[in-house]
C-alpha cells in the first residue's frame, strides 16, 4: 500500500475532525466515497496518524515561513510542472499585488484552481493565517534585540487579543 493520503483527502479529515467527527466515522466517510477500501492508497491508522499530528500542529507552537522563504522555495518545489514559468508569475502576482487578506485568498484558490494545484503537497501547507514566521525573531535575537516598539507589532500577531 503506497500510504500516500491526497491533500484534499486531508483537509477533509481535518474539517470532520475539527467539526467533533470521531476518527472511525470520518474514516468511514472516505472509504464510502472512495467507493471501497480498495479504492484508497491509505488506512484507517494512517488517517488517525495524519489528525493526530494536525491537532498538534493546531494545538501546538507553530511556525510560518516568511514570504522570503516561500518566494526562494518556489522554483524547487513547482519546477517540475510543465506550467512553471504561469505558475509562478500568478504566484507573484497573488503574494505581491494583493492589498488584503481576502483578495489574496481569491488569488490563491484562482490559481489552484486554474493549474490544478490542489494536490500539491508543498502548496498544502501554506494557509495563510497572519502568523508571523519565526525568522525575523531569530535575527532579532542574534542581535540581541529583546524588545520591539509597539508600533511594529501588527495587532493581528498579539496574543492577548481575541
Amino acid at each position: 500500500m503506497n500510504k500516500r493520503i491526497r491533500t484534499s483527502v486531508k483537509r477533509r479529515l481535518e474539517i470532520n475532525d475539527a467539526t467533533g467527527i470521531e476518527v472511525a466515522r470520518n474514516f468511514h466517510f472516505i472509504v464510502v466515497e472512495a467507493g471501497g477500501y480498495e479504492a484508497l492508497t491509505f488506512d484507517e491508522r494512517d488517517a488517525r496518524n495524519h489528525i493526530e499530528n494536525a491537532r498538534k500542529l493546531r494545538l501546538g507552537p507553530q511556525h510560518r515561513w516568511c514570504l522570503w522563504h516561500v518566494m526562494k522555495k518556489i522554483p524547487e518545489k513547482l519546477r517540475g510542472y510543465s506550467q512553471y514559468e504561469s505558475i509562478k508569475f500568478t504566484l507573484q502576482n497573488a503574494v505581491y499585488d494583493s492589498f488584503t487578506k481576502t483578495e489574496f485568498d481569491e488569488e490563491w484558490q484562482t490559481m489552484l484552481a486554474k493549474f490544478s494545484l490542489y494536490d500539491n503537497e508543498w502548496l498544502g501547507w501554506f494557509e495563510f493565517r497572519g502568523i508571523i514566521c519565526a525568522h525575523p525573531f531569530s535575527v532579532l535575537i542574534e542581535r540581541c534585540i529583546y524588545e520591539v516598539p509597539n508600533k511594529y507589532i501588527v495587532e493581528r500577531w498579539r496574543k492577548d487579543l481575541e
